[in-house]
């Protein structure tokens, strides 16, 4: 190697110092679901009263996805926890079925897995829910 060489030398470390690099930040790309809660047999069974049409609008995040800092999700496989809040290194289990909140397009939709029971913010799909609180 020439004196005057100054090309940095791969280290043998760097892909395991990296692999981290910027968890949790904003600004990455945005999520991407390849499955609805309709896709999931468990989900599925558990929301019931939730009509198909509805359940194919509802983005599953997939197992290894990292969350974003401070984004809304609600873990469909325990809903009774409640929504929550991302931090820094969190990912989605592999038994989770998380979803996004800014992946749901409409809102009353979003409250409706949450156990919502106020009609105002239930809106159009009041009538869901009181099919569920009948079975």
């Amino acid at each position: 190697m020439a004196r005057d060489d100054i090309r940095p030398r791969p280290d043998e470390y760097d892909e395991q110092l990296g692999q981290n690099d910027r968890a949790g930040q904003q600004g990455g790309p945005d999520h991407a679901a390849s499955r609805t809660a309709y896709d999931m047999k468990a989900l599925h069974r558990r929301l019931e009263a939730i009509p198909d049409n509805l359940l194919t609008q509802i983005p599953v995040l997939d197992p290894g996805t990292r969350l974003k800092e401070g984004a809304a999700y609600l873990d469909l496989a325990h809903p009774e926890q409640g929504e929550f809040r991302g931090m820094n290194d969190m990912i989605v289990e592999p038994r989770s079925c998380v979803v996004a909140k800014n992946m749901v397009e409409d809102y009353e939709l979003w409250n409706l897995p949450r156990g919502e029971r106020n009609a105002e913010r239930l809106g159009r799909f009041t009538s869901v829910e009181e099919k569920s609180q009948a079975a």
